[in-house]
């Protein structure tokens, strides 16, 4: 668990042998400590995603109410060795028309494959 994370929850699934971590985090945008941090603890593993990393993106979330603006930021890694695949979603969201860049969403899933 990333230092300082607050409002935590996990969610396990021994169908898939799944586990999804939500966590909140006081830290500024771009969140270099945070990325650098899931870098590091999956560098072990390959990376699935990086013909297309393009870095922070943004769009407006509809499923949730009031239509959030949200900056995202995601890597997906794979463990062949392990048979586990890995996904990490940072995100900030909106407090009305601006983006609050100063408390990031975080989701780490990890799955067996």
């Amino acid at each position: 668990m990333f230092e300082g994370a607050f409002d935590v929850h996990e969610f396990r699934d021994e169908a898939t042998a799944s586990i999804e971590t939500h966590f909140k985090l006081k830290t500024q945008f771009p969140a270099e400590n945070v990325v650098g941090y899931y870098g590091e603890y999956f560098k072990n593993w390959e990376r699935m995603d990086e013909m297309s990393d393009k870095g922070w993106g943004g769009f407006v979330d509809e499923t949730i109410s009031g239509k959030p603006n949200v900056i995202q930021y995601m890597r997906s890694w794979t463990n062949k060795k392990e048979k586990k695949e890995a996904t990490v979603n940072l995100r900030y969201y909106s407090l009305g028309k601006s983006v609050n860049k100063e408390e990031l969403y975080v989701v780490v899933k990890v799955w067996r494959f």
